[in-house]
């Protein structure tokens, strides 16, 4: 299967971390932390508890391609 950025769809993490107020909207970061996955009912919740974040500079390309 081959798959261009067009095809490409946002996928989202939910990240708890204490200090989230002092980043930027849209500002690229590093996140390191431990997977936590909770179930209420028929639903799961996977987040992730950041333990270390550093910004980084935007990738060159935004887009993952094979």
């Amino acid at each position: 299967m081959y798959c261009c950025a067009a095809d490409a769809g946002p996928l989202g993490v939910l990240v708890q971390y204490d200090k989230a107020k002092n980043l930027s909207s849209g500002q690229w970061v590093k996140v390191e932390g431990k997977v936590k996955i909770t179930k209420k009912g028929d639903h799961r919740k996977t987040e992730i508890l950041a333990e270390k974040v550093e910004p980084i500079d935007p990738p060159k390309d935004k887009y993952l391609y094979p």
